[in-house]
């Protein structure tokens, strides 16, 4: 195993505008790197260009600034510190619902755990790896932020985007999937990434449920949560409201999440099982894996369980398949664990198999002593 080179790392804090300006300013070059992927994806997926998926994300800006008002200023800072508009900030954001609102996918694998009580030795411990297009592992950064009115958050996300898996200093963690149904049509409403965002405002296990249940979700998704507490919930749910969520608790300390849904969403049809055939394997060896474990598990077994080929090349640690078209091929560009009651994280910004989870402890832990309590 080989290291590779450490992630990108950016800090900034302040009111939503300030802050999306200094992360903007800092991550130009990756920002414009990602709008030419996400144009190349559309491209090839629906022969649309980057100015029409623009035009289509301007639908969901009144269901964003509804659920929350602090997301377009937020953008709008972004955009203005990276030197791009608006609108290419908002595309990036809403490239999943869009996606399925042209009837197409680009699809991306992701699985995550949950493990608490006993089976962790009393810790929390979230994790998961994050599959996607090779390229955007170029994209990626790890983002440490200092909000004036919310908890500091930690997030590991594609460049132009507001915010993906991580956790924040109250101890609340998010892990999260794509899922998709036959009623993913692109609807305007909450998309995926804003309710990502808004996750890792809440100060409680309890305020990040509600804040998926108060989403008119446009896409399907599953989120995984838990706090330093010791409480995991997972929330599978489609696209609309609170009739369409269902939540797993964790068995014997363990939760497991792929990209299909545990238990059939009444009225949907899901098609991830028939794009990722994968998923229910994938699933199933995590949780073996962890379960099978002799004694409490730790962050660094956990570590390795990512690192898993069994089922190449649908295996948990993901590589490309050379008979795919590049546009097509999935890697795991990352993999993270989080030790929720440490507020610290392992991270291997590449392949698993082949780059070490470097332990991190985010600067807002030293920058911001107590944030998580003041805030």
């Amino acid at each position: 195993m080989t290291a590779t080179t450490p992630p990108v790392r950016i800090w900034a804090s302040g009111g939503p505008y300030e802050r999306g300006e200094q992360i903007g300013r800092q991550t130009a070059d990756q920002v414009r790197r990602s709008i030419t992927i996400y144009d190349e994806t559309f491209q090839h997926h629906t022969g649309r260009g980057w100015a029409d998926i623009r035009g289509y994300a301007a639908a969901y800006v009144p269901a964003i600034t509804g659920y929350d008002p602090d997301i377009v200023p937020e953008m709008q800072g972004l955009a203005d510190g990276a030197g791009v508009t608006f609108e290419d900030v908002l595309a990036l954001n809403t490239r999943t619902e869009v996606m399925f609102g042209l009837k197409q996918a680009g699809w991306s694998e992701c699985t995550a755990f949950g493990v608490t009580g006993a089976r962790a030795g009393g810790r929390v411990l979230v994790g998961q790896n994050w599959d996607w297009r090779p390229a955007t592992a170029a994209t990626s950064v790890l983002l440490e932020c200092a909000p004036s009115a919310d908890p500091a958050f930690v997030t590991y996300v594609e460049a132009g985007l507001l915010a993906k898996i991580g956790y924040n200093a109250a101890g609340v963690g998010v892990m999260a999937n794509l899922l998709i149904t036959d009623q993913d049509r692109g609807r305007p409403g909450v998309p995926f990434h804003v309710v990502l965002r808004r996750l890792f405002k809440a100060r409680t296990l309890a305020e990040a449920v509600e804040a998926v249940r108060l989403a008119n979700r446009s896409a399907s998704a599953n989120y995984l949560l838990a706090d330093a507490g010791g409480e995991i919930v997972d929330l599978e749910t489609g696209p609309g409201g609170v009739d369409t969520i269902q939540r797993i608790d964790p068995s014997d300390g363990i939760v497991c999440h792929a990209n299909s849904f545990c238990t059939p969403l009444p009225g949907t049809v899901d098609l991830g099982l028939e794009a990722l055939p994968d998923s229910p394997h994938r699933r199933g060896r995590l949780e073996s894996l962890i379960a099978d474990e002799p004694g409490e598990v730790t962050p660094e077994r956990l570590c390795t369980f990512l690192r898993d080929h069994d089922g190449h090349p649908g295996s948990i640690c993901r590589h490309p398949d050379p008979s795919q078209h590049p546009v097509e091929r999935l890697a795991t560009n990352a993999s993270l664990v989080v030790d929720l009651a440490a507020r610290r994280m392992w991270l291997a910004p590449g392949p698993p198999c082949t780059t070490v989870h470097e332990m991190i402890t985010p600067d807002f832990a030293s920058r911001m002593t107590s944030a998580g309590e003041r805030r």
